[in-house]
């Protein structure tokens, strides 16, 4: 209890082909049901930034097409410190 399943998408590039459910249909659920249903706490954990290979495939930041569509919220490492840190992973909620 008080544990959060969270999925995942490899890289945030990959995360366009999803890109209408979550901001149509998931982040809108609670508003088109009159507040009486929700998504129970959708979380996505979307991982970005370049590696060492594939820079053109693994390096977008697409969180700013989220930024924008109501009832989506973005959490975002900003340092390498909060990468270190577990309890603060990159999410959509």
């Amino acid at each position: 209890m008080g544990n959060r399943a969270v999925a995942e998408i490899q890289f945030a590039d990959y995360i366009f082909p999803a890109f209408d459910q979550i901001v149509n249909e998931a982040a809108k659920f609670r508003y088109r049901s009159g507040n009486q249903f929700n998504c129970g706490g959708l979380t996505i954990r979307s991982p970005y930034g370049a590696v060492g290979h594939g820079g053109h495939y693994h390096s977008q930041s697409p969180e700013a097409f989220f930024c924008h569509a109501p009832g989506i919220k973005i959490s975002y490492y900003m340092n390498t410190m909060d990468h270190s840190r577990p309890a603060f992973p990159p999410i959509l909620v």
